[in-house]
């Protein structure tokens, strides 16, 4: 931690709580790049294969998403100059929600400024019925933040199972659900639980059974949100995500939250969705309702990325493979690498100092593999979360894996 000389007694526990941090291996701090994000990135000068990034499929720099970006920029500006509700809706806003919603198979999508706030506006809309009944949340243990804080937001009742435990969800939600009747007749029908996931988690790397909770989303006549933020453009046909693998794209059940940030290269989040629930989310998310309206330049880059994904489908076949060769590669050097069509790979450390020293010894090598530590990960579940992208050399993928292996198994491990 930097040492701040002649720091005011009004800041004593602010001090107290980074020391506390610094102790327990826990410290945080940004360290800047000097190069674009790619498959390669210069820190303090020295180039590493970035192992870190979420720019999946390398298209932050792609000449045509640069195009679609400068196109958006020339035409509607810097920025949309409102909210969605006031002066800030144009039409390449509408042009990316319609092809959103082609890629989801969807009937259509509502984009917001982040996908964090995309969370916080589905499940707060979605969590209180006409008659301001809060709505049961179920959710699965190792959900993003951006959910967890939109659930405590709420104000709902909730209870959380076991990663991807479908037998622990269905007693748990049973639980949950104790003393609300099921709906019969020809009243007015309200959705009885909200059942949360992701579709590729995001430290993990592994895919939710969105198909068995869709089941008990049926039978316990709820809605299943599901944040595929790591599958739009990495998994599915296409690229479609998570949802797509497991068949239930489409289903009437489903909202879909995903962002534009990871591999489509841009910024911004967005709803795929049917119509009803869209038009629900436009008079009552206040995360859309309150804020400005993505930027112009970010909407046109989203467009071009979509564009690659349809014209461009060797890809994501470039890397799935890379995916698979690096999976391969680590399982060879004894690490237990599970399966999963992702491109997140976890490798399992369960101490922050030496997940620190692992990150550090990598970097001396040349490789950047950041250490994830809690409260991103629950504790002693520290670990190193590999990312692979398209466009990173085979070459690359073999030496890393090497490098990996040597620190894991040699002289270096007893000094952890």
């Amino acid at each position: 931690m930097k040492e701040r000389a002649g720091e005011s007694p009004v800041w004593e526990d602010a001090l107290e709580q980074l020391r506390g941090l610094e102790e327990l291996h826990l410290l945080r701090e940004t360290k800047r790049a000097s190069n674009p994000a790619g498959p390669a990135i210069v820190r303090n000068g020295q180039t590493l294969w970035n192992f870190s990034s979420n720019n999946y499929l390398d298209l932050a720099t792609h000449p045509h998403v640069l195009k679609k970006a400068q196109e958006a920029l020339e035409k509607w500006g810097t920025g949309a100059g409102g909210s969605r509700l006031i002066t800030g809706t144009l039409e390449i806003h509408e042009e990316l929600e319609w092809r959103l919603s082609r890629l989801k198979k969807t009937e259509t999508a509502l984009v917001f400024s982040s996908g964090y706030l995309a969370n916080i506006g589905v499940i707060q809309a979605l969590s209180r019925t006409a008659d301001g009944t809060r709505v049961p949340i179920l959710f699965d243990k190792h959900v993003h933040a951006s959910l967890i804080d939109a659930i405590l937001l709420s104000g709902s009742p909730w209870k959380s199972f076991p990663h991807n435990d479908i037998e622990a969800a269905r007693r748990i939600g049973e639980s949950l659900l104790q003393g609300k009747a099921p709906q019969s007749g020809q009243g007015k029908r309200q959705p009885r639980i909200l059942i949360v996931t992701e579709g590729v988690f995001s430290m993990d790397g592994d895919v939710a059974p969105l198909d068995e909770l869709y089941k008990l989303t049926e039978q316990w006549e709820g809605l299943l949100i599901v944040d595929d933020a790591h599958g739009t453009g990495v998994v599915g046909f296409g690229g479609s995500g998570a949802a797509s693998i497991m068949g239930v794209a489409g289903a009437p059940r489903l909202v879909q939250v995903g962002t534009l940030s990871k591999a489509l290269a841009s910024q911004g989040g967005f709803v795929a969705c049917a119509n009803i629930v869209r038009d629900l989310l436009v008079n009552r998310a206040r995360a859309f309702i309150f804020d400005t309206a993505l930027a112009p330049p970010c909407v046109g880059a989203a467009l071009g990325a979509l564009d690659v994904l349809e014209n461009d489908p060797d890809r994501l076949a470039v890397l799935a493979a890379n995916v698979q060769l690096l999976r391969d590669a680590l399982r060879s050097r004894g690490f237990e690498i599970p399966e999963s069509p992702s491109a997140i790979i976890p490798v399992m450390v369960h101490d922050s100092r030496r997940a620190l020293r692992l990150a550090e010894e990598l970097e001396k090598k040349g490789y950047l593999v950041v250490a994830i530590r809690p409260p991103t990960v629950p504790p002693q579940t520290d670990r190193l979360r590999i990312t692979v992208m398209a466009t990173h050399p085979q070459s690359v993928l073999a030496s890393f894996a090497e490098a990996l292996g040597s620190l894991h198994a040699g002289d270096l491990q007893s000094d952890f």
